[in-house]
């Protein structure tokens, strides 16, 4: 039963998505007009196109000014206010031609319409109370609310990687977090950090398929290919509503996961359009440039898949625009902006832009040792392959495959969307050898960025949660192809869509029977679909204790195993006697290590 606490959080939490939503469409909507070149370029402009891209510009501005200052409630709040104040300011003005489109509704529409937001509500709840749960993921404990807490505490710390290799991850989705604790007087940012996100997702892929939901028969024609990506995009996003743990989390998974997602969304509708029309929106080139290089700084992870949609539309815009150079510099000085900014961060913390990587590493007193990032960037490659086996015994050679192949395989959020992909393949080929040059190049265009990714991410890190959603969007090209291209050659849809349904039902069936997870699967809806009804659960605490490095300075350590949790700072699970401040006195001035040697390459 949900107690007064819990009534309260809940009413909180729907407070701060109202005051950052606003925010985040007064900052994205004074954006697009800075970059318009005119009014009909910049139609068509979603409205939680413009919240995306204001959440982007304000993470970039935060990772600005956390260069000189430390994220405070002092520091954040004017931004947001600022944000209000634009939104406010857009409204009124906009408030004429509002009035005057809106269509009285008919009273079966406006209990459809109060149906819809009562369901709405409910989903909002049930994301809010699992967000408020206390948090799992082991690599919050390990460095996410350290990180967190460095940025709330301090401007960016010079060689902070010294102190703890993490650290140095440079991800901007901390920078997000850190912003939404209003430090020192809230610190729950992480209740609402990812939620919230989750939240503009749905809005997301209601606002691409609502022309569909307001005309149903659109179903039926081509114009499936320019709904299909929305609205098999819901089953993934309401999957990671139910089950994933990254909602009570700072951990930038679920958002890189979302973001892929809108993108995908995004760059679906950007190729069909261009298949329809012969030209590439403007708008949504921008949207896809400024989320695309955003979800690179949250995870670098995502390099590939949005590399290749980057390039594409960029080809794409380039093929079809009158005025190419103008419009190319609309999308690259921006996206190439966040990404400088960030690559600055990375020198400032580890010497290395693209850390744990030592692309661009620059040897400077507060470096990370070469040697150190190198280690670092092997664990994570060899730990994603064999887990608990030192990088020298699994970099090299492929004696990880195996084991490695089997823990995929009891994976159901990637063996499913294979299977899936795979039965579709089968069976669209088998119904007709002949596709529409227009779907296959549809088909192909939102297939690859989805297959490089994949192969990147294979040839990285392969652990499963690093892929994100590229598995679970695998199958919606095959869909849509599919659909779009043999449902017509059916006499019988129904039959069709019984046919379908029930091979696919089977499918998953077989798949849980073969590797003994039907049981298992039952047993973790049992344990897994919880909610807190207590309000905001509070983060794990562990016992620590004080060590000496040789130039005096103290640092926490865990008394067991290797998680600081949100301890105080300077805290790190790997004692190194030879680290040093630059300052004495001063965690500020950032770290260094004392012994020259540790400093060759």
């Amino acid at each position: 039963m949900m107690n007064s606490d819990h009534l309260t959080d809940i009413a909180l939490s729907f407070l701060f998505y109202a005051i950052l939503g606003v925010a985040y469409f007064g900052w994205g909507k004074i954006f697009f007009l800075a970059m318009r070149k005119n009014k009909a370029a910049m139609e068509g402009i979603l409205f939680s196109f413009s919240i995306w891209i204001g959440w982007a510009c304000t993470l970039l501005l935060f990772q600005l000014i956390h260069l000189f200052f430390p994220l405070t409630v002092y520091i954040v709040s004017p931004v947001f206010a600022f944000g209000m104040v634009l939104s406010i300011i857009f409204f009124i003005k906009s408030w004429s031609s509002v009035t005057s489109t809106s269509l009285p509704l008919s009273k079966a529409a406006k209990i459809s319409f109060a149906i819809i937001i009562f369901l709405i509500f409910l989903i909002s709840v049930w994301i809010i109370s699992r967000s408020m749960l206390s948090p799992t993921n082991y690599d919050s404990g390990l460095y996410h609310f350290n990180t967190i807490r460095w940025i709330n505490s301090f401007p960016i710390v010079p060689g902070l990687g010294n102190l703890h290799g993490r650290l140095a991850f440079n991800q901007s989705f901390f920078t997000y977090v850190a912003a939404l604790n209003l430090h020192p007087f809230f610190d729950q940012g992480r209740y609402l950090a990812n939620s919230f996100l989750l939240h503009l997702t749905l809005l997301t892929l209601i606002e691409v398929t609502l022309p569909l939901i307001r005309q149903p028969a659109h179903a039926t024609r081509s114009q499936l290919m320019q709904w299909a990506p929305g609205i098999f995009c819901f089953p993934i996003v309401a999957y990671w509503a139910l089950f994933s743990n990254g909602l009570a989390s700072p951990a930038p998974d679920m958002t890189s996961g979302l973001m892929q997602v809108v993108i995908f969304v995004v760059f679906g509708r950007t190729v069909v359009n261009y298949v329809k029309d012969g030209r590439v929106s403007l708008c949504d080139s921008i949207v896809l440039f400024i989320l695309s290089a955003t979800a690179i700084t949250v995870k670098l992870s995502n390099i590939a898949f949005c590399g290749v949609i980057m390039t594409l539309v960029l080809i794409g815009l380039l093929k079809t625009s009158d005025k190419r150079i103008g419009d190319s510099l609309r999308l690259l000085l921006p996206a190439m902006l966040i990404i400088l900014v960030w690559c600055v961060r990375g020198v400032i913390l580890s010497g290395a832009p693209l850390y744990p990587s030592t692309i661009g590493y620059i040897h400077m007193e507060w470096s990370v040792p070469i040697n150190k990032v190198i280690d670092e960037a092997n664990w994570v490659y060899s730990w994603a392959r064999q887990p608990y086996t030192h990088w020298s015994n699994v970099l090299g050679n492929w004696h990880w495959l195996t084991p490695w192949f089997y823990r995929i395989m009891a994976k159901i959020d990637i063996v499913c969307p294979v299977g899936i992909f795979i039965l579709l393949m089968l069976l669209s080929t088998s119904f007709s050898n002949k596709k529409s040059k227009d779907n296959l190049f549809v088909f192909l265009m939102l297939s690859l960025p989805i297959f490089i990714g994949i192969i990147f991410w294979f040839m990285t890190a392969p652990e499963p949660r690093f892929a994100n959603a590229l598995f679970l969007l695998l199958p919606i090209p095959a869909i849509m192809l599919f659909s779009v291209d043999d449902i017509n050659k059916l006499n019988n849809k129904i039959s069709f869509t019984i046919f379908i349904w029930a091979l696919l039902i089977s499918g998953a069936l077989l798949i849980f029977d073969n590797f003994n997870l039907l049981h298992s699967a039952v047993n973790y809806l049992k344990k897994e679909l919880t909610i807190s009804t207590s309000g905001y659960q509070p983060v794990k605490k562990v016992p620590l204790h004080t060590k000496y490095t040789k130039s005096g300075l103290m640092v926490y350590m865990p008394v067991k195993g290797d998680q600081c949790w949100d301890a105080p700072l300077p805290c790190t699970p790997y004692f190194n006697e030879n680290i040093r401040l630059i300052k004495q006195n001063d965690l500020s001035s950032g770290f260094t290590v004392s012994d020259p040697e540790q400093h060759n390459d």
